[in-house]
């Protein structure tokens, strides 16, 4: 073995080629300790998104800016980003994360530093996902049922991102434009939830604007109403539709059972309307009147009078002059605003009630109206 050992020493090597096997050793060894070239890149690539996110995000909150429109403006004009689109950018986005952090560490990276910026940017981008999932691309108006009286005024009601301060300066109806009773009021840092705000969701507001129509306009706006199409203008220019279900003037109709007083309200429970009405007239009734369109919301319960408690079987029932008559309607959980008219009729005339329902969904309803598309006429 020595002898072998020997020899091998004594074989002269070109001074050429053992520097080159120098160098070749030290390339080698120089590569092994390198990073790969394209690591910089995809954990660069992968922060700048993630905290641009971030800054996206924040800039879309809070009080106006030309950076804040500029962010609620993309997300307005980008409806292709449905819950899917949504969904499938952040599984790219995470398994490019995941696929950064095997490569880091497997070129040497410290282990912990790698999975815990790995992890905070996969959190924060199912955070975000999640958020984008919860929001809509255009305020969302609630339907309105609505028969005039006193004062002609109105509410529409319309759920908006919370990070949409903008506000309603106009009903849109036809060529007509109906400005809101409060006008155009800017919002101001020191509001803690934008103007007009009813009801705070997990992602969204109730907001309300309020009008009034001349009495002279009433015939003719409620016409256009049910005619054409009618849009929330916003004072960004913005036209969002309004799905009016009913809208008119209410008018008497037939014969009117005359009475000495009527008032009205909601019972204890907040569950069923009541009205007390004396008569001036001895009338009989036999029919219930309750508009075709709220018949699933707006139910029947009773009437009673000195004679006792009676449903809609019992009828028809008689109630003498001077008599008096309570009756109770059950109005159910309403999505939108009701104010209209129902009541008893009979051969001796109508009796007619106003009922009322501010309208005001649960988180429940508007989940599920925001899955469905929001409501139409």
């Amino acid at each position: 073995m020595n002898n072998f050992k020997k020899q091998l020493d004594d074989i002269k090597i070109p001074e050429t080629l053992h520097k080159r096997s120098l160098t070749g050793i030290k390339q080698a060894e120089k590569e092994r300790q390198m990073p790969s070239k394209w690591l910089p890149k995809i954990l660069t690539a992968t922060v700048t998104i993630a905290v641009a996110g971030f800054i996206f995000s924040m800039m879309k909150s809070g009080e106006s800016s030309p950076i804040k429109q500029a962010a609620q403006d993309f997300t307005a004009e980008t409806p292709f980003l449905n819950t899917t689109m949504i969904w499938s950018i952040a599984v790219v986005f995470m398994l490019l994360v995941v696929g950064g952090m095997l490569l880091a560490i497997k070129k040497g990276r410290p282990k912990k530093l790698v999975i815990g910026i790995g992890a905070i940017t996969c959190a924060f981008t199912l955070n975000s996902a999640y958020f984008e999932q919860h929001q809509i691309r255009e305020p969302m108006v609630l339907p309105i049922y609505i028969d005039l009286n006193t004062g002609n005024e109105f509410t529409i009601k319309y759920v908006s991102n919370k990070d949409d301060w903008r506000n309603v300066i106009a009903l849109k109806v036809g060529n007509d434009f109906i400005q809101t009773m409060d006008g155009q009021t800017e919002n101001t840092s020191w509001d803690a939830i934008p103007q007009w705000t009813e009801r705070e969701y997990d992602y969204q507001y109730l907001r309300n604007s309020y009008f009034q129509i001349a009495d002279e306009d009433v015939e003719r706006i409620a016409q256009a109403v049910m005619d054409e199409e009618s849009y929330l203008v916003f004072d960004d220019g913005a036209q969002v539709p309004v799905p009016f279900i009913h809208f008119r003037k209410y008018v008497e109709e037939g014969k009117q059972v005359n009475t000495k007083f009527c008032s009205g309200g909601m019972d204890e429970e907040g569950n069923d309307h009541i009205s007390r009405c004396t008569l001036k007239q001895t009338a009989t009734f036999d029919a219930i009147h309750i508009p075709k369109k709220l018949q699933e919301i707006v139910s029947f319960e009773s009437i009673t009078t000195k004679n006792g408690t009676f449903e809609e079987k019992d009828l028809p029932i008689t109630v003498e002059e001077d008599g008096s008559i309570v009756i109770a309607f059950n109005i159910k959980s309403a999505i939108f605003p009701i104010n209209t008219f129902v009541g008893l009729s009979g051969p001796n005339g109508n009796l007619s009630i106003m009922i009322f329902d501010w309208g005001t969904p649960t988180q429940d309803e508007i989940d599920v109206l925001l899955e469905n598309g929001g409501v139409t006429r």
